[in-house]
């Protein structure tokens, strides 16, 4: 088994490339302004850390929105195991996170989401790779682009998902 702390990350106040990572992952020499990142964040892990350090070297400003508990347990008929607050707490925690919020409501709220991303002075939008060509991302993608919003797809961290994460937990108790 290969030692998980072998691997030296970049320093969090000058992210510029990511280990292990081909040379679409390396940042960009321009930045953007003000950029957006969300997601759950759910148990979080080293996925959620490298998605957000993708996020931080591609802008001056990051701005990460927190999927509120009733959003998730309406589009997954359950609540996360970590409480939102909490979770929004664990990523304001990451001292290169600038702003941090509770999710103002779901992106499949196209026009909705369209406007409080906006309202934010948003930029540019990075979203996980699994994410793309989802009905989702291909109704919302046009309509950030057409109020000159950037996107960007941040890539995926092989074998790390809460999900995995919720089975390995749950297996270890069976064991």
């Amino acid at each position: 088994m290969a030692d998980v702390h072998s691997a030296t990350w970049p320093d969090h106040a000058n992210l510029t490339e990511y280990p292990d990572m081909n040379d679409d992952c390396k940042a960009p020499s321009t930045k953007a302004g003000r950029a957006l990142a969300v997601g759950v964040f759910d148990l979080f892990h080293v996925g959620h850390l490298r998605y957000l350090q993708f996020a931080r070297a591609r802008c001056n400003v990051l701005v990460v929105a927190v999927t509120r508990d009733a959003t998730v347990l309406a589009k997954k008929g359950r609540t996360p195991a970590v409480h939102e607050a909490e979770r929004i707490e664990i990523v304001r925690g990451l001292g290169w996170v600038d702003e941090v919020l509770a999710q103002p409501e779901s992106l499949d709220a196209t026009d909705s989401a369209t406007s409080w991303i906006a309202a934010l002075g948003i930029e540019h939008v990075f979203i996980g790779e699994e994410w793309r060509d989802s009905p989702r991302w291909l109704r919302l993608a046009p309509r950030l682009a057409a109020i000159g919003i950037g996107l960007d797809w941040a890539p995926r961290t092989a074998q790390v998902s809460t999900t995995v994460l919720r089975e390995r937990i749950l297996k270890s108790f069976s064991e």
